[in-house]
């Protein structure tokens, strides 16, 4: 649940709000034969599966100004960093990435940095197909990204915050 404290609006609140009530909403939308399971499915997605995918970013975005729409919200700096972060979080420094294949400069960095945290997140965490790996690896994984998947200063601020995130994975998860 939004709490209105951590929105810096009673208008941005509203619009997390429904973009959480789009989402849940589409839940239940996403029950067709190319969604269902393919979020939990062991093993490499089909080609078909992949693309669907790839549409996320896109599919964020809409519920993002869908929300803002219904709460007749315009111009929200917070909201259009959020829209950012959500379309550009799969392009790569080197241009191979998606949904538009920016480049460098290109890619708004709220979504460079995105790049980053998403990655970290994805090799650090278990799930049905893999085991998380260690925060050596996961360090050297993201290096090995540097200047290819992800934008080199990104790289270097996460190097200098990288101990912290390891002792904040260590402490007892209170949820």
């Amino acid at each position: 649940m939004v709490d209105r404290a951590e929105a810096s609006s009673d208008a941005e609140a509203e619009v997390l709000l429904r973009s959480y009530a789009d989402v849940v909403a589409r839940m239940g939308a996403e029950d067709t034969p190319i969604w269902s399971g393919m979020h939990f499915k062991p093993g490499a997605l089909t080609r078909e599966e992949l693309e669907e995918m790839r549409k996320h970013p896109s599919h964020g975005r809409a519920v993002i100004e869908n929300a803002e729409r219904a709460a007749g919200v315009r111009d929200d700096l917070t909201l259009a960093i959020a829209k950012d972060i959500v379309y550009t979080h799969h392009e790569w420094w080197n241009g191979t990435g998606y949904p538009q294949g920016l480049t460098g400069a290109q890619i708004p960095i709220p979504g460079r940095i995105m790049a980053v945290v998403d990655v970290y997140d994805a090799i650090r965490t278990r799930n049905l197909y893999k085991a998380p790996m260690s925060q050596d690896e996961a360090v050297k994984y993201i290096l090995d990204g540097k200047g290819t998947h992800f934008d080199p200063a990104v790289v270097e601020a996460f190097v200098q915050v990288s101990p912290m995130l390891h002792h904040l994975s260590q402490l007892p998860d209170e949820h």
